[in-house]
């Protein structure tokens, strides 16, 4: 910063932060609106049915505390009868980890290489099988 408080030569304000986007209106709606649809078959007494029903009240204590930095998540749910040991994210870390996901995607996805192919956009499986197929010098 220079003298007068403006930013120097080079330098350039940012006036909103990562977690001002994620706890942006239009960021959690879109990781609620993807919540939803992820969990619409879930039990009948599963969280996400009190978080969808009470999504008007949850939405701003949400956006209060992570702007504030006093969100916490909680632990999994360790979900009982399967096969496998299952554990699940509460619905509201689950909309949480879903907005910060969709705000790190728009800023890093673009400086990623295009062969980081587990990433949406760059081909998937069959685009690193083709890649390695390419590389491999056959007899």
């Amino acid at each position: 910063m220079n003298r007068v408080g403006g930013p120097d030569a080079g330098q350039t304000l940012r006036s909103e932060t990562l977690i001002d986007e994620v706890a942006s209106d239009a960021v959690l709606e879109k990781a609620y609106r993807w919540l939803c649809e992820r969990r619409k078959r879930y039990w009948h007494n599963n969280d996400v049915w009190t978080l969808r029903w009470r999504w008007a009240q949850i939405k701003p204590q949400v956006q209060s505390e992570l702007l504030s930095g006093r969100y916490r998540f909680e632990a999994m749910d360790m979900i009982p009868d399967s096969p496998d040991e299952v554990a699940l994210w509460t619905s509201r870390d689950a909309l949480v980890l879903k907005a910060l996901a969709i705000v790190l995607t728009r800023h890093l996805a673009p400086r990623l290489p295009k062969t980081c192919y587990h990433l949406m956009g760059n081909g998937g499986s069959k685009a690193a099988v083709r890649y390695v197929v390419s590389r491999i010098a056959w007899p």
